[in-house]
């Protein structure tokens, strides 16, 4: 076991205002993590030295240089006071602990030069913190504790991605991208679980775990342009598509996921209960390397391409209501516009000033307007007037919600107008065909149709007949019953008695004015 001491470099001033803040000698992280003894963000960089930036105040950064020189290292950890990472040299791979002033300890020498891949905390199945890396090319897992290191047993392929859960830290979720599929490790029983392959032939690449409300969600960035969304407890993928290969993902308390894309210069994030991704540009060639969150709730990214810090706004908003419904001309909508504004940790935000606004002609707001700026109560929510749909369009309706204080600003999907109904043009079956009744029994329910326009608007107050086309059936002793359409375009008929005779009865139905109309095949057969 070797230990060094290392020597402070001096303090650096931030090159910029802002939310951008240089780090010391522009230090490149590759990769970042918080540390709450000490509540400054730690860094390693791709020369294994490790540092760390105040993410408050002055916004200061220190480095640490080792003695060791000619390593390389990409990811680290954080457990208790100590902060962990994985350093190669040309022969082999050192596990390396380093205290809150800079002092680092040679943990383990493993026989390997594989580079770490992925790196987190959790427990060893007894209650005890345990680090976790995985290794380029190496199929078995290494399990860091306070004093010492090992290898767990081999598995069949090798392992990339790691992700380990709060609820169930002795529980450790790798990828393996040569399997396609992803599995669990069990660190009380010190086996693999069985792999989970991914769909469609994706290869996957870094995990992350969200726990916010049931077992959670296994995110799985893939080598495609894409995120899967796997459930724990239906055990169902859902895709997420993205603007470019994702590197690292990062999990918050809330549900939501955030993500680098570093080829693209920006951060994603997918919010709870989502399948879309959005995202926060960074800059030409800032290429984030990692995300973490600090003491107060607030987002930070390491940019490798620029040697800096970035904040992101320390708030979020998201829609609680006000999408996916729909209004006739003229009428109000059922749901009124709301969004709610937290600080990243999800803890709600009072007084924040939101505006939401129309950007068509399509809708408006009970007085009229296009405009309305609402401020958020206790619950973090800011709720709009009551909308109402004024003319139909060829898209759904434009519709945001802005807080400028902060640059955020949230679209509302699927907001359309119905259009008043053209003339009749076609019906629409619904139900009530095929139905068998003995001779002389009343079938056992009723026929309905609906009437619609040309582009399937339902169409109401129109004549529409029923008429029985032989004497195999009736309604009442009547061969034909005219109903007239509901507000909802639904016409149903009376009911239909079967004739003295088995056989097939045919009930033609068309609408008054419509072009086209149906034809509904009842069976008349006997009981046995």
């Amino acid at each position: 076991m070797t230990t060094t001491q290392a020597v402070q470099a001096p303090v650096a001033a931030p090159a910029q205002a802002g939310n951008v803040h240089r780090l010391t000698g522009s230090a490149i992280p590759a990769a970042i993590a918080y540390h709450p003894d000490d509540k400054t963000i730690w860094f390693v960089t791709p020369d294994a030295e490790l540092g760390s930036f105040t993410p408050s105040g002055l916004y200061e950064s220190r480095i640490f240089p080792p003695v060791q020189t000619g390593r390389k290292a990409g990811t680290l950890a954080v457990a208790g006071t100590t902060v962990w990472t994985y350093a190669t040299d040309a022969a082999a791979g050192h596990v390396v602990a380093c205290t809150a002033e800079g002092k680092y300890t040679d943990k383990q020498k493993l026989d390997t030069a594989a580079s770490a891949t992925a790196m987190a905390a959790g427990d060893n199945g007894h209650g005890d913190a345990r680090i976790v890396c995985t290794r380029d090319g190496r199929s078995d897992l290494v399990l860091i504790n306070t004093a010492s290191a090992a290898t767990s047993e081999p598995y069949a392929h090798p392992l990339y991605g790691l992700a380990i859960g709060t609820k169930s830290p002795a529980i450790y979720w790798v990828s393996c991208p040569e399997a396609k599929s992803v599995l669990s490790y069990s660190a009380e029983h010190g086996d693999f679980g069985k792999p989970i392959t991914l769909p469609d032939n994706k290869v996957p690449q870094h995990l992350a775990i969200t726990e916010n409300g049931h077992s959670g969600f296994l995110w799985i960035a893939t080598q495609q342009q894409e995120i899967l969304r796997y459930d724990l407890d239906d055990k169902s993928f859902a895709p997420v598509g993205t603007t470019g290969v994702v590197g690292r993902l990062f999990p918050m308390a809330d549900g939501s996921v955030w993500f680098t894309l570093p080829s693209a210069d920006a951060l994603g994030y997918i919010l709870p209960g989502r399948t879309d991704a959005r995202y926060v540009p960074l800059g030409k060639g800032s290429r984030p390397s990692g995300i973490t969150a600090d003491g107060q709730g607030r987002l930070w990214a390491g940019l490798a391409g620029t040697g800096e810090m970035a904040l992101l706004s320390e708030y979020r908003m998201a829609v609680v209501s006000g999408e996916d419904q729909s209004a006739h001309i003229g009428a109000t909508f059922p749901d009124r516009l709301a969004v709610k504004v937290t600080t990243l940790d999800g803890t709600a935000h009072l007084k924040a000033t939101v505006t939401f606004t129309i950007r068509d002609d399509q809708v408006r707001f009970a007085d009229g307007q296009p405009t309305a700026t609402k401020s958020t109560g206790k619950d973090g929510v800011a709720t709009s007037p009551a909308l109402v749909a004024k003319k139909a369009g060829a898209e759904p309706c434009d519709v945001v919600a802005e807080w400028k204080e902060e640059s955020l600003l949230v679209p509302f999907g699927a907001i359309t107008v119905i259009p008043d109904p053209g003339p009749a043009d076609h019906l629409v079956y619904v139900s009530g065909a095929g139905q068998q009744a003995p001779p002389g029994e009343d079938f056992p329910q009723p026929l309905v149709v609906k009437v619609a326009d040309e582009f399937g608007t339902p169409v109401p107050e129109v004549d529409v007949t029923f008429r029985v086309t032989d004497d195999m059936a009736s309604f009442a002793g009547d061969a034909t019953a005219v109903i007239t359409s509901d507000a909802d375009g639904s016409a149903t008929s009376p009911v239909l008695s079967a004739g003295g005779e088995t056989g097939r009865a045919v009930v033609e139905v068309w609408g008054k004015d419509a072009s086209a109309g149906i034809a509904l095949h009842e069976y008349v057969r006997d009981a046995n």
